[in-house]
């Protein structure tokens, strides 16, 4: 399949198929896709959707911040929850709606 040392930047709207959607994970490691949204309302959509299509919580939360991270070389900064590390939380309940956002430890309803 592809080469895994690159980086894909992959976004979902309602254009992508999902047979595109698992082509593309059966193919490139979780670790190097970076989920993106050209409208900043899109991402929710965009992990909702990929957790009906059994795309683990653990591979989205990657796709979502820890990759992004690490590939624009923040990962030794931010985006991991102990003390000293300025990271960044969004809280969704079971059904995947959300719940609240905290940024640099404010609350932001």
């Amino acid at each position: 399949a592809f080469g895994n040392n690159c980086f894909v930047e992959f976004g979902i709207d309602n254009t992508v198929s999902d047979e595109y959607i698992s082509f593309v994970f059966k193919n490139i490691e979780v670790n190097k896709i970076l989920l993106i949204s050209f409208e900043h309302d899109n991402i929710l959509d965009q992990i909702k959707r990929l957790h009906r299509l059994n795309i683990s919580l653990p591979d989205i939360v990657a796709m979502t911040s820890i990759n992004p991270n690490n590939y624009y070389g923040y990962g030794n900064q931010d985006g991991y929850l102990i003390k000293g590390k300025p990271a960044n939380i969004v809280c969704l309940d079971d059904n995947m709606d959300l719940e609240f956002v905290m940024v640099k430890g404010e609350k932001n309803d």
